[in-house]
C-alpha cells in the first residue's frame, strides 16, 4: 500500500532527519487510511445469520 499510494521509495529531501520525518509521516497517513477504510467496510458490513437462525425465521406451515 505504501509504496502504490504514497510512493514510499521517493525520497523527496535528502538528509537522515528528513528521511525518518518523511517515513513518520507517511506511516501516520497510512494508518489514517487504514482508520477511514476500515470504518466505512465495517459500516457497510451486514451481520451473519447462522442456517439455524434462517430455518427458524421459515414460518410453521412452509
Amino acid at each position: 500500500m505504501g509504496v502504490q499510494v504514497l510512493h514510499l521509495r521517493r525520497f523527496r529531501c535528502i538528509g537522515l532527519a528528513k528521511t525518518h520525518l518523511q517515513h513518520v509521516l507517511t506511516a501516520a497517513a497510512m494508518s489514517l487510511i487504514r482508520l477511514v477504510l476500515g470504518s466505512a467496510a465495517h459500516r457497510s458490513r451486514k451481520t451473519r445469520q447462522s442456517a439455524f437462525i434462517k430455518l427458524m425465521m421459515l414460518p410453521i406451515g412452509a
